[in-house]
């Protein structure tokens, strides 16, 4: 999968610009806040129809202007293929594929496949669940389309009943909905979790593999889902179980005011040596790990459609130290790979490396840094 160009109208500081890329390494470079990382931020759009930094349409839009939109030129498969997504305050955004309007996220999502790695997720083992929870939801929705279908209107519907759950002490005849939501929540959690299950075991020895060569042998990763239906093999069992639990916390969930049971409460546990990664790794060990599931991340997708996709790194390698800057360079060069940047001295390709000034807004292409 390669990226031939992307296009930048009223897209956050972007006025209109047009970047054509190269098929290996393109390197983008310049100050800070001078759209380096907006611009990747576009790209990544197309692979999980979301910001990763959490923006809405509004925030997208260039300040003064009602409207943005965003083209991408791709090829997959030998197949030429040019998406467009439109944004415009207060409406719904506009998809569309080779000119063909677009009008279910689903039919979206998966057609363009990146991988973005950036400095905040570094942090991944050491914050809340709720950040875990976002990694692996948009790695497996990239792969399984109807994964992140199924995940948005759960989170839809949990939403219904929390409001709920806090309305039934001052009018208790809401009581007599709720097994009507928790029927749905059952339904849509139970693929939820299947899903996660599966994922986590087809991943699990890619990133064990790659933390080895990591650390030269030195390291074991197990990665474990943590849920109380961990393990349960089909998607009827973990319904059949959640159900059962579900009942048990019927009173309870009442009481507290929340729901209490479900994939939105789940967790994943990295394990390195036998040991809970977030309590006893090093700042640098649970980096490894991160970059470990990054690099597993791209080889499932490789294995999946026969093609790997495209990575976006973000200001990535001043992030790492020097052995990690090493493993990883060599493991993406022969990749399409688009990099930012404020110094040099972090970025060592000895070929097939095109370089970009990002200035206000502004890219231009350059012979070096």
């Amino acid at each position: 999968m390669k990226v031939k160009s992307i296009k930048l109208a009223s897209f956050r500081n972007y006025e209109e610009e047009t970047v054509n890329l190269q098929d290996h390494v393109n390197v983008f470079f310049g100050d800070n806040a001078q759209g380096k990382t907006n611009l990747l931020e576009a790209i990544h759009l197309f692979s999980t129809g979301k910001s990763h930094r959490g923006a809405t349409d509004k925030e997208l839009i260039r300040k003064t202007k009602e409207y943005g939109s965003l083209i991408l030129e791709f090829e997959t498969n030998e197949r030429e293929i040019q998406e467009e997504l439109r944004f415009c305050e207060g409406k719904r955004r506009e998809m569309k594929c080779n000119g063909v309007k677009v009008t279910k996220k689903k039919d979206w999502i998966g057609n363009f496949k990146s991988v973005l790695f950036y400095p905040e997720e570094l942090n991944l083992i050491k914050e809340g669940p709720e950040n875990r929870r976002k990694f692996f939801d948009g790695a497996i929705g990239m792969l399984r389309p109807m994964y992140d279908y199924y995940l948005g209107v759960y989170q839809n519907v949990l939403r219904q009943k929390s409001r709920l759950l806090r309305k039934i002490e001052e009018n208790p005849s809401y009581r007599k909905t709720l097994p009507t939501w928790n029927e749905s929540l059952m339904e849509l959690g139970s693929r939820i979790i299947f899903y996660r299950q599966s994922f986590v075991h087809r991943m699990q020895p890619l990133a064990t593999d790659i933390l080895k060569d990591i650390t030269k042998g030195k390291e074991h990763l197990s990665i474990q889902y943590e849920s109380p239906f961990a393990n349960l093999k089909t998607i009827e069992a973990i319904k059949e179980k959640f159900k059962e639990k579900q009942n048990e916390l019927f009173e309870t969930e009442i009481a507290a005011k929340q729901a209490l049971l479900g994939p939105h409460r789940d967790d994943f546990l990295f394990l390195l040596n036998g040991e809970a990664a977030k309590l006893y790794a090093s700042q640098g060990q649970q980096r490894s790990i991160v970059l470990s599931m990054k690099l597993a991340q791209t080889e499932m997708i490789q294995k999946e459609t026969g093609e790997y996709p495209v990575l976006l790194l973000d200001d990535i390698f001043s992030e790492l130290d020097q052995k990690r800057r090493a493993f990883l360079t060599e493991n993406i060069k022969e990749k399409q790979v688009l990099i930012t940047c404020t110094d040099q001295e972090y970025v060592n390709f000895e070929s097939n490396v095109a370089y970009f000034r990002v200035e206000e807004g502004s890219v231009k292409r350059c012979t070096s840094i």
